[in-house]
């Protein structure tokens, strides 16, 4: 039987057992939500990825950003989206210059710009 998945993710390697296939499907049911904007199951295929100990969450870290942005740019989930990606550049160092940029767009579209200038200065 032929297991085809809809997106590559998770290393993109062929799954070799019942549970990675399982795993793949359900990154391929996260995606499909994110797409469809359907939050609650969204929020519920990642909240059961991320206990995975298979999945590298953090490595993850733009699907978990889309999962909180979801349910639209208000104000409201803006500062659970600063803390995350606050909370990122110190668990992602390496990546800390993609997240940067997430992390500055997201100020300036607050009108917080005066924030973002002081963490562009650090």
């Amino acid at each position: 039987m032929s297991n085809n998945f809809l997106f590559d993710s998770l290393n993109s390697k062929t799954p070799n057992s019942s549970r990675k296939i399982q795993i793949r499907r359900l990154y391929d049911v996260l995606q499909v939500c994110l797409q469809r904007r359907d939050v609650d199951r969204a929020k519920r295929a990642w909240a059961i990825l991320v206990r995975c100990p298979e999945v590298d969450w953090k490595a993850m870290w733009t699907t978990a950003l889309s999962v909180l942005v979801v349910d639209g740019p208000s104000s409201d989930h803006s500062g659970t989206r600063i803390e995350f990606l606050r909370e990122m550049m110190l668990l992602r160092p390496h990546e800390r210059r993609e997240i940067l940029a997430e992390l500055t767009a997201l100020l300036m579209l607050g009108d917080r710009t005066r924030d973002a200038l002081d963490l562009l200065e650090l």
